[in-house]
């Protein structure tokens, strides 16, 4: 399922949308969030990810510490890392090949797939 006209001007409207995809995760229901930049999601398992036009992606821990990440086909790549809640350090990652591969022990991850420019 895909969302469309939820990220705008204000930011807890964005904030608000991002929750239903938590509210659609924890029904079995797999939905992301698509604007003409970005494409959002939320992952509870390890996945791979194809770059479809996208250059950047960025993982957020949303909720507590997500344990053991793990990215393949990254230009910044990460062995069993553990993002905690706040950390940065999962923003603004390239693609490095047409797939990168997320793995992660557990944990819940906000996925954003991104481009700077409209084409």
């Amino acid at each position: 399922m895909v969302f469309l006209g939820c990220t705008g001007d204000r930011v807890d409207h964005v904030l608000g949308n991002i929750g239903l995809l938590l509210h659609s995760l924890n029904n079995g229901i797999e939905c992301y969030i698509r604007d003409d930049k970005n494409l959002i999601k939320l992952i509870n398992k390890p996945k791979t990810i194809k770059a479809n036009g996208y250059e950047f992606f960025s993982l957020i821990s949303y909720g507590d510490t997500v344990y053991g990440i793990t990215l393949k086909g990254a230009k910044y790549p990460l062995i069993n890392y553990n993002l905690k809640l706040g950390e940065t350090l999962g923003i603004s990652n390239k693609f490095n090949s047409e797939e990168v591969e997320i793995h992660f022990k557990e944990g819940l991850l906000l996925l954003i797939q991104s481009n700077e420019y409209n084409e």
